[in-house]
């Protein structure tokens, strides 16, 4: 799960206007977002940051101003006042804005010609509303790069009459007149449509006036269809298109986007330039020129195009014809395990999640589609046959190639019931018990089961242990009592005592009866203990674990001494290559059934010293240690 969080990166120096020439290391820079923590183009950028003054030994210190929710004057106002006061206490020695708000809020209203410097970077199109330059602001403004788009079109195009067609809204007539004022450009032909029927029509028109089309947007157009326009661009593309706009990429012939991190970079590479003595006013003002380039193989073909080899080289080129995946997960968004295994997924599809939330299929040959089941907060049979019925609606509507699911519920309420029998092919991933498909056709259907290092982990307490009885203790609910008989019970391990509790005080008692019974102890989830609170559960476990304690999850190293986890990572990957096995034409019933092998060990410090155990160092350098209660591994 993200996690929304002010966190910590540092850097700069006490700034005048005379520079003096020094080192940078521990020197203060406050970074002023004008957005929020979660935000991927600021996250991007701020990576970037981090990467180059951290390593000068620069501290770093991020403040948000959370302008796309609190959009107003004066809640910005407010803001930058927020952000004005912890200048005046923190003292940094130079200051990074990033995006507009932090420009005219902060820095124009109060550090105009200022003895603090400030680096600005991903402001749009125009800086002249905020009065920059100053002698204390220098910075990079945020471009679309249409013109770049342009000079590459050219080299495929028989004229030099440009087009540009896109949805009718105020952000596309506000670009458009940027594309216009700001890099110069004269657009031959200007159609902005309101509906579907208008688009093809006007998409259709406009490439007999013009020699070059660029297709800025889609959104405001209602009606639109993907598939359709799709088939409607392959069909009816007769000159060189192109797009600075991620999600389009596949409907025009290049698109050329902006990258986030060339921002970032300018910002740090400034900064370290004012602290070792260089004025702002001594850098000049840029613009954004890097791009991430598409190339649409498909079109670029039905066009007789054919790209020179330097350009293929350096751009992710977009497959003619993409297969359509729908993933099914049971998790809800945010999820930890669930997160994990789409990572795994996506990275055997060769797929990347982009800053607005898109996904970047060039590099592969799939389509995605991401589906989850929203039923963690619910354990009613009805709304979980409500949901898969939604999902099936869906695959219905959309047709895929082949479906993926994760975990025992999207199998269980979707597959099962509806999907059996269908010539859809289907890989599960995560799924734990293999009776589930027992009976089924598995004609159409392969996957992963789900097994956890259960004996693994039991086979490392034996070491630390002083008899051979094992125990396990959690919350009593579904999730563990399954897990009890998927895992502990089929693989016929024997235990002396357990405890399965509802609340806080049930926990504690059971806690302290299991140190007398068992020699051993396995940690189940926590989670639905009526009145747990992390921080006391802790300070009892240091204060009363007398026995060692194992783990399978991540999640709760922080309450054993060790775990034997799996990564649930390895479920996507595998789930992933299967399916593009199948899509590749081999059929799922001649691609075996298999379990996940992979796993790591982690081990929990502060309870093993606790216990006065000292770990061989062989097994220290085989694991992630954990030095703190509070910590989570992976999280």
């Amino acid at each position: 799960m993200k996690r929304i969080a002010m966190f910590f990166i540092i850097t700069l120096s006490a700034v005048s206007f005379v520079f003096a020439v020094e080192d940078p290391a521990k020197h203060k820079v406050l970074y002023v977002d004008s957005y929020h923590a979660e935000y991927e183009p600021s996250i991007i950028m701020q990576k970037m940051v981090r990467s180059i003054l951290e390593p000068e030994g620069i501290e770093l210190k991020v403040v948000y101003m959370d302008a796309k929710t609190k959009k107003s004057d004066e809640l910005q106002e407010i803001e930058a006042l927020k952000v004005k006061k912890v200048i005046e206490g923190w003292k940094p020695d130079l200051v990074i804005a990033a995006d507009d708000s932090a420009s005219k809020y902060l820095i124009m209203p109060y550090y105009k010609d200022a003895d603090l410097p400030f680096v600005f970077i991903a402001v749009n199109w125009k800086v002249e509303e905020y009065g920059f330059p100053y002698k204390n602001v220098t910075g990079q403004i945020e471009v679309e790069l249409v013109d770049e788009l342009i000079a590459e079109l050219k080299k495929y195009s028989e004229g030099d009459r440009i087009g540009i067609i896109s949805g009718k809204t105020l952000t596309d007539e506000k670009s458009i007149k940027y594309y216009q004022d700001v890099l110069g450009i004269y657009f031959d032909e200007v159609e902005l449509v309101e509906d579907f029927e208008s688009w093809k029509s006007s998409f259709k028109a406009i490439q007999e006036k013009v020699d070059i089309l660029i297709f800025r947007n889609n959104s405001g157009i209602t009606g639109w269809d993907d598939k359709e326009s799709k088939e409607f661009v392959k069909k009816y593309t007769a000159i060189p298109t192109g797009t600075v706009s991620i999600h389009l990429y596949p409907w025009v012939l290049i698109s050329y986007l902006k990258v986030n991190d060339e921002m970032g970079e300018f910002a740090a590479t400034a900064a370290l330039e004012i602290l070792k003595g260089k004025s702002p006013d001594q850098i000049p003002l840029s613009m954004n020129k890097q791009a991430k380039v598409y190339l649409n193989m498909g079109l670029a073909r039905s066009l007789g195009i054919m790209f020179p080899i330097e350009l293929i080289e350096r751009a992710h080129l977009v497959s003619a014809e993409q297969k359509k995946l729908l993933y099914v997960s049971s998790y809800d968004k945010g999820h930890l395990r669930g997160e994990e295994i789409e990572k795994g997924l996506l990275k055997a599809l060769r797929i990347e999640v982009q800053p607005d939330g898109s996904y970047d299929t060039a590099r592969g040959n799939v389509e995605i589609k991401i589906l989850r089941m929203e039923t963690a907060f619910s354990d009613t049979e009805k709304v979980k046959e409500n949901e898969a019925i939604a999902i099936k609606k869906v695959i219905d509507d959309w047709k895929p190639d082949i479906v993926v699911t994760s975990e025992d519920k999207a199998f269980n309420y979707l597959i099962a019931p509806y999907l059996k029998d269908v010539p859809i092919p289907f890989v599960f991933c995560g799924l734990c018990k293999h009776s589930l498909v027992e009976g089924l056709s598995l004609s159409n259907m392969t996957g992963i089961f789900e097994t956890f290092p259960v004996a693994e982990t039991i086979d490392m307490l034996s070491v630390f242990a002083h008899g051979d009885r094992i125990g396990y203790i959690g919350a009593k609910n579904k999730s563990n009592e399954k897990f009890i008989q998927d895992h502990i019970n089929v693989m016929n391990i024997k235990c002396a005592n357990g405890a399965l509790v509802s609340t806080f005080d049930q926990w504690k008692q059971e806690y302290l009866e299991l140190q007398r019974t068992v020699d051993m102890l396995l940690w189940l989830s926590p989670i639905d203990i009526d009145g747990w609170d992390d921080d006391k559960a802790n300070e009892f476990i240091l204060a009363e674990t007398k026995i060692p304690t194992g783990c399978m999850s991540n999640d709760n190293i922080r309450y054993a001494m060790l775990g034997k986890v799996d990564i649930a990572e390895e479920q996507g990957w595998l789930a992933g290559k299967a399916a593009l096995r199948i899509l590749d034409g081999t059929a799922p019933s001649e691609i075996p059934i298999v379990s996940n092998k992979e796993s790591k060990i982690l081990l929990n410090m502060q309870i093993a010293n606790s216990l006065g155990i000292k770990f061989p160092v062989e097994l220290m350098e085989k694991a992630t240690v954990i030095n703190d209660l509070s910590e989570s591994e992976g999280k």
